[in-house]
């Protein structure tokens, strides 16, 4: 865990050197996934950082690849994600809870802090037996 704050360490230290990059935003809804079936999520090409992404989903059916600079650096479920999320700083996949602590039938995964050179790809596969739809997919993101 202390590796990946000095990681985030390191990075704002980049970032404040250049003088930050401009916060860019996505915002997608209803994102529809067919049984099986793949879709990008996000993508863009340039050098910068992929801040977060959050992805909400009604079902845990789901895998999120990412590619960065054209390379697999990632390939997890949700369920995997979930476990990774325990120790890092970077992943966070959790059931959603409303204000009183209860569950609200959705389970959000968020992903922070990659850096590129050349672009990032952000890919949901549907691994259920429906279609699953992405109630929201939000992005904050800069590249130059």
């Amino acid at each position: 865990m202390a590796e990946n704050q000095e990681v985030v360490i390191t990075l704002q230290k980049i970032l404040d050197r250049l003088g930050g990059l401009p916060s860019r935003f996505q915002k997608q809804e209803n994102v529809e996934i067919g049984v099986g079936e793949t879709k990008t999520v996000f993508t863009r090409t340039g050098h910068g950082i992929l801040r977060e992404i959050i992805i909400r989903s009604p079902s845990t059916d789901f895998r999120v690849a990412v590619l960065i600079d054209g390379e697999e650096t990632l390939n997890a479920s949700y369920s995997e994600l979930s476990v990774i999320g325990q120790n890092s700083n970077s992943i966070t996949a959790v059931e959603e809870l409303d204000y009183d602590g209860n569950p609200t039938g959705y389970y959000v995964v968020s992903i922070r802090l990659l850096v590129c050179s050349e672009g990032i790809e952000v890919r949901v596969t549907n691994t259920g037996a429906s279609s699953i739809i992405l109630s929201h997919v939000f992005v904050d993101y800069a590249i130059l």
